[in-house]
């Protein structure tokens, strides 16, 4: 078991009654059983998952001498849980990411908001990726509201985290970390990729546009997650650009003689991505022309790069997006694809 967070102002916490409320693991480690094994009064059914459980952990007294406390079958301590205080994570959107990306976290607060926060606090005490915080000042503050016993969102950017096939996504709230659902991992079609969030590498600058084709001319690339050398590869027009030096945000290398001319004009397929707009009308009320948004009348109010096609919260009923990518097919044949929304697409 995960070491418990010896926190005294825990919610519930009364030590002058001798009652210390500890942050544990999730309730799916200690029973070895999923969120939906647990009924709606957060009482795990028999055969679902074993029901004794031990807890072993130390507190110092007032002499600081470390004590034992040993809890099994409750013949010395209570272990209870209540699922109306544990809130449930079911996803982030989108779920690849890359520093500074707008995420939406939906999460099932169940009763915390309601019962459990404090006035003029935030919703939550922590939202991050492998222990690195989002970035919420301009989304959340202390008059955000969560709705009670339904998916409800967040919206924050990512911090600085790492390059991680299986980032862990943290939402911490006053009475404890969510459980992380089953809805919230995400898989390839076959099935033995899973993650919940994973985090790439990001160019946010190359420092030429151009160049010759007897290579030789050094390029610095701009970014983040670009910290070990030995895992960089960098292709110019197809062309290796040998490494000459990689920190977390910077990539030193030199171009690679080509056989030719890079074809201008001619929009080059580059790495998996999709481009995302959203398109404003000038008049709000007016609602999305489909014409100005195929010609792009419409102000443009967002851009970004997305790695998966995945909508999270739009943030303007009025508002329309166009999705810009390629699809590169991996053999010869005829192939379908389909579109599916709430609304107008």
């Amino acid at each position: 078991m995960h070491p418990a967070l010896t926190r005294d102002d825990e919610f519930y916490s009364k030590p002058s009654d001798g009652l210390l409320a500890f942050t544990t693991p999730s309730v799916m480690e200690l029973f070895h059983a999923s969120f939906d094994d647990f009924n709606g009064d957060g009482i795990l059914p028999s055969g679902a998952g074993s029901n004794t459980i031990k807890i072993e952990t130390s507190v110092l007294n007032a002499a600081n001498i470390e004590n034992e406390i040993q809890c099994e079958d409750g013949s010395k301590c209570t272990l209870e849980y209540n699922r109306m205080y544990t809130p449930l994570l079911i996803d982030v959107v989108p779920n690849q990411i890359y520093k500074d990306h707008a995420v939406d976290w939906w999460i099932n607060t169940f009763a915390v908001d309601a019962y459990a926060r404090h006035d003029d606090t935030l919703p939550m005490e922590e939202l991050s990726f492998d222990g690195f915080l989002n970035n919420w000042e301009e989304t959340i503050d202390k008059d955000t509201g969560m709705s009670d016993y339904q998916p409800d969102y967040l919206s924050a950017f990512s911090g600085d985290q790492k390059p991680n096939k299986q980032t862990v996504p943290r939402a911490r709230f006053i009475t404890g970390d969510s459980m992380i659902s089953s809805t919230a991992r995400h898989c390839n079609f076959a099935g033995d990729d899973c993650w919940n969030v994973r985090t790439h590498p990001k160019i946010e600058s190359i420092s030429e546009s151009s160049g010759n084709t007897n290579g030789g001319q050094e390029l610095t690339i701009k970014g983040w997650g670009f910290e070990h050398q030995d895992l960089v590869d960098v292709t110019v027009a197809g062309v290796a650009c040998e490494v000459i030096s990689t920190t977390m945000d910077e990539i030193k290398c030199t171009t690679g003689a080509a056989a030719g001319a890079s074809i201008d004009g001619v929009t080059q397929v580059g790495q998996p991505g999709i481009a995302k707009r959203k398109y404003d009308p000038d008049n709000g009320n007016s609602g999305v022309d489909f014409n100005a948004l195929d010609n792009k009348s419409h102000p443009m109010t967002e851009e970004a790069l997305e790695l998966v096609f995945e909508m999270g919260n739009t943030a303007s009923h009025k508002a329309g997006w166009v999705w810009d990518g390629f699809f590169k097919a991996p053999a010869t044949g005829e192939y379908r694809f389909y579109i599916s929304c709430d609304d107008a697409c």
